[in-house]
């Protein structure tokens, strides 16, 4: 793949992404009421849960793939079409013994899961079939994942994206259709994810027998040091994953064990806002993550440090928007989208989304350690830091009894500790440039976060809006603003000339 056409095809991306994103809030701020209303907010709070064990579950195929991802787009690039196609059936083979080998154990899991888990009073029975189909949904994820990886390697997140649309559509067009048939079940939720994810399945062989058709499923392509090569890097990948999902994913299992369901269901209200913001800021910066693979495998080591600087500063202003208006509206946000008795959690909602403008925008730093196949050190920390995570919120809830706070303070903490107090310094020390350059690149994002959170308390404070529309005109306005000041004061001609290049109009200000 030329520089040319990753130039041409980003732009398209970052307006799949953009779409992706769209429907994934307005699904979002519709459906989780929508389950609160015919679950109760206990019981709903299993659904999250599940989702942080399903990220457990996934840290080995998660692992995986990143290897592979580097291994297949470099082979990509120079073309060498027997050490790709070693490597696609490598990692498909592996992928699938490991899921045969894991499975028992995964349904005794789920069988058991009344007994792990705070569960209601009389969900038992439903909660078993919950976890146990979540357990083939995973697994069915996983497979998926071996054939997505093309749509990677070759650019195509265009594609990607359409696949994780559909997966969203299937999911709630099920779930919808049981809870108006009968009256409403837990498993009825897990059913929705099962025909979402078959509808991934689906789309990832289709893209992928489109995007690659040099690469054929073969068990004779398996190849021993190929799967000594990636099981070395994913190894330690793999480890950092580990650490990753004990201060990402351990936040909801923590307050169900120490605080109880009901806790947990109002955590989990504040959930979905985080994991959108995150899967946001994911698709945005894994956008750009060919293209490092494409410029190491060329040698340019320049236009890394070029696109890593400026993708931060993007990636900052990007989530500075969306940061800033949830955390000034939170109260309002609360009260329109869940009802009033939620809205005493506005203070939780900040400290969840607040600190997310600077610990996301360096997302582009993990694809760097990737790209070097620098990942041993990351994984070691990211590790200790996950363990100190569950440490400290034990202690927080146990010794200050801060309950649902202490937990979600030591999420915080642990997560900038991570990202900017390691990861950051970490990636400037590979690339040998001035890590004062990186931590310049943060300020516009965090200081354009601070104003738009400022502006939308003051209106909130000012009009109280308590309707739909009252809200979106206040957000618009801001955001409105927002981007003229954005192209007009903050960015120089360049960046302007590059931003401008990857939005759907052609004139600002």
């Amino acid at each position: 793949m030329e520089k040319q056409n990753l130039k041409k095809q980003f732009p398209i991306n970052l307006i799949s992404n953009f779409v992706y994103f769209v429907l994934s809030v307005l699904i979002g701020i519709w459906f989780t009421p929508y389950l609160i209303k015919h679950l109760g907010v206990a019981v709903y709070g299993l659904v999250p849960l599940a989702m942080s064990v399903i990220d457990y579950m996934g840290i080995m195929t998660t692992s995986f793939n990143s290897a592979v991802a580097r291994f297949l787009t470099i082979g990509l690039h120079k073309e060498d079409e027997i050490e790709a196609n070693k490597t696609f059936n490598t990692a498909l083979w592996s992928s699938l013994l490991f899921i045969i080998s894991v499975m028992p154990v995964l349904i005794l899991c789920a069988y058991f899961s009344p007994k792990i888990f705070n569960i209601p009073s009389g969900q038992e029975y439903n909660s078993q079939i919950f976890f146990t189909t979540m357990v083939v949904v995973f697994s069915i994820y996983a497979i998926s994942s071996n054939f997505l990886v093309s749509s990677f390697a070759v650019n195509r997140f265009d594609l990607r994206n359409i696949i994780k649309c559909s997966d969203i559509v299937v999911r709630v067009l099920i779930i919808v259709f049981l809870f108006s048939f009968s009256a409403s079940k837990l498993w009825f939720v897990s059913s929705g994810y099962l025909g979402g994810a078959l509808a991934t399945l689906v789309g990832a062989i289709f893209v992928w027998r489109i995007l690659t058709p040099n690469l054929k499923i073969s068990f004779r392509n398996f190849d021993k040091s190929k799967l000594s090569n990636l099981t070395h890097m994913s190894g330690w990948v793999l480890f950092d994953q580990i650490g990753t999902v004990l201060f990402l994913s351990t936040e909801l299992i923590l307050v169900n064990r120490l605080c109880g369901s009901e806790a947990a269901g109002q955590y989990a209200v504040i959930l979905p806002w985080v994991i959108l913001l995150r899967a946001m800021s994911d698709i945005v910066s894994s956008t750009l993550t060919p293209m490092y693979f494409a410029y190491y495998a060329k040698g340019e080591i320049a236009n890394i440090v070029n696109l890593l600087k400026k993708s931060i500063k993007f990636l900052g202003l990007f989530l500075a928007l969306p940061v800033g208006l949830i955390c000034g509206f939170a109260s309002s946000l609360l009260t329109v989208w869940v009802g009033p008795s939620f809205a005493g959690l506005a203070p939780l909602m900040c400290i969840l989304i607040g600190h997310l403008v600077f610990s996301l925008a360096i997302l582009p730093v993990f694809a760097i350690q990737v790209t070097f196949n620098k990942v041993r050190i990351p994984a070691i920390v990211t590790f200790v830091i996950g363990v100190c995570q569950v440490v400290l919120a034990v202690f927080f809830v146990r010794v200050f009894n801060w309950g649902f706070y202490g937990i979600a303070l030591a999420a915080v903490l642990s997560y900038l500790l991570r990202n900017i107090g390691f990861s950051l310094i970490y990636v400037a020390k590979i690339l040998k440039i001035d890590i004062y350059a990186c931590f310049v690149s943060l300020a516009p994002g965090i200081i354009s976060m601070l104003v738009v959170a400022a502006a939308s308390f003051f209106l909130e404070q000012v009009l109280r809006p308590g309707t739909w529309l009252v809200l979106l005109c206040c957000g618009i306005s801001i955001a409105l603003m927002y981007l003229y000041v954005i192209v007009k004061f903050i960015l120089n001609p360049e960046e302007k000339k590059l931003f401008l290049s990857v939005i759907p109009i052609k004139k600002i200000a």
